[in-house]
């Protein structure tokens, strides 16, 4: 189990059968492989990746505590074999949940195929019935992948600015930092982003291509 505490969300908990090893450390940047500046904490963002790709166990803090965790699950897969691993996040206690931990996951193909059910519902709605099977297909794939990248973004220009040495505002007029003129600009809200990887990259070109196919699934979002 991993119990995870957020002051706005509460309390939370990740179930997890079987016997993998949870792997915590802090999702901080590791600053001292990308400019040679020490790092604020023992344990970087990458240390998972460390002590399993490069077995690196003190990557991870022994303590189990931080602010990234994960779940090692060593498995033997057979060729054309399939393995599932089942987890459940759930807001209730660990004692409310009564079973075994196969109870834990009890339900899963049954809630899966409802959600597949009222997937199939809502997209019959959106998708012309007179396209062809291969054209539904394109399109519903095209729009779930307009919809998965949805995260929340933060951008805080002044405190960008801040970070790239730009304290004195006067020095904006001969800087080449990106968005130095948008100071004033503060965004924390969820968007869809055109490209997760691009922050901070602005790209409102491409947001508006984004928010003409959006409306056909969520027209509320898409106005946002």
């Amino acid at each position: 189990m991993i119990r995870a505490e957020h002051p706005g969300l509460g309390v939370r908990h990740v179930l997890a059968p079987g016997s993998p090893t949870a792997l915590f450390c802090e999702n901080e940047t590791n600053t001292q492989r990308l400019s040679g500046t020490p790092n604020a904490t023992a344990f970087v963002k990458d240390g998972i990746d460390d002590a399993i790709v490069q077995g690196r166990a003190e990557a991870v803090n022994p303590d189990r505590r931080g602010t990234k965790a994960s779940l090692h699950y060593p498995l033997d897969v057979a060729s054309g074999a399939t393995t599932r691993v089942l987890l459940r996040l759930t807001a209730l206690a660990p004692s409310a949940v009564s079973g075994s931990p196969h109870a834990w996951t009890a339900g899963f193909d049954r809630i899966v195929q409802q959600r597949r059910d009222e997937a199939d519902e809502f997209c019959a709605g959106v998708i012309p019935s007179t396209l062809s099977d291969d054209a539904r297909a394109a399109m519903r794939q095209a729009l779930a992948g307009m919809l998965w990248p949805k995260q929340y973004y933060e951008y805080d220009v002044t405190r960008w600015l801040d970070a790239h040495g730009l304290h004195d505002r006067a020095e904006l007029r001969s800087s080449s930092v990106r968005d130095r003129q948008w100071s004033h600009m503060l965004n924390a809200d969820v968007t869809s982003m055109p490209e997760t990887w691009e922050y901070p990259w602005y790209a409102a070109w491409d947001l508006a291509f984004h928010t003409v196919a959006l409306a056909l699934v969520d027209v509320d979002f898409a106005k946002g």
